[in-house]
């Protein structure tokens, strides 16, 4: 955990955090850090909402089911992002992880005690509500092709801002894709086949290369990511 910061996300801290030890993720220094394996469920649909957790290390997917047992991964959280949602005090998605991971478990009555952390629990579900709606008007609007790269673009940006220095768009970056191809199709509502052939078509035109291993993934240009993902800012 950070010293205590003045400011997070670029946004001044109000007065009654001044004495609060938020990490550089935006992650308070409050509840128990806890280790999970790859692919521990978090907090299953329907129990008791007694924690809320921050992802400290790792990330987390999000899921909800139909009666029948059919899946939608409606989410996938990684570091400084906020699962175990409520609805009723009851979780409203079962949430698991999808490589080794460290979350924050933060219990409800305790976050109640320090109310003023709710500044930044709301900044936090504030960042990832503008997500979903993003993630939903891909859903709607964007190609199959463009869902693949937008999600592979989110996965290195947060590679690249682990780095220590803050490579250039074009820089080539190697990452450990966390989701199956069809955990991927389950997210972007697209079927295996054509996540498969949308990576093959990727690797094909040089902007990534698929590593031998599960997951290995090398991107080649980030922007040319980013751009084919639907984005033209090269911020």
């Amino acid at each position: 955990m950070a010293r205590v910061r003045e400011e997070f996300d670029g946004r001044a801290l109000p007065p009654c955090l001044a004495a609060v030890r938020i990490s550089s993720l935006g992650v308070p220094d409050l509840g128990m850090p806890q280790t999970f394996a790859r692919r521990q469920v978090v907090c299953h649909h329907g129990d008791p909402a007694t924690h809320l957790f921050w992802v400290e290390q790792g990330a987390v997917m999000v899921q909800q089911y139909l009666e029948d047992g059919r899946r939608q991964l409606v989410d996938i959280v990684l570091p400084g992002g906020i699962c175990g949602l409520a609805h009723d005090h009851v979780y409203s998605a079962t949430c698991e992880t999808l490589q080794p991971s460290v979350l924050r478990a933060c219990r409800k009555s305790e976050l109640e005690r320090h109310a003023e952390l709710g500044w930044v629990v709301e900044h936090q579900i504030e960042r990832q509500l503008c997500a979903a709606q993003e993630h939903a008007l891909g859903l709607g609007r964007m190609t199959a092709h463009e869902r693949v790269c937008a999600l592979l673009s989110r996965f290195a940006g947060q590679r690249a801002s682990s780095r220590i220095e803050r490579p250039s768009d074009d820089f080539c970056l190697s990452i450990q894709l966390p989701l199956t191809r069809g955990e991927i199709g389950d997210y972007l509502g697209l079927s295996l086949e054509t996540v498969c052939r949308t990576m093959t078509d990727l690797q094909r035109r040089g902007v990534i290369t698929i590593g031998r291993h599960h997951g290995e993934l090398v991107i080649h240009n980030a922007w040319q990511l980013k751009r084919l993902g639907g984005s033209c800012d090269r911020a």
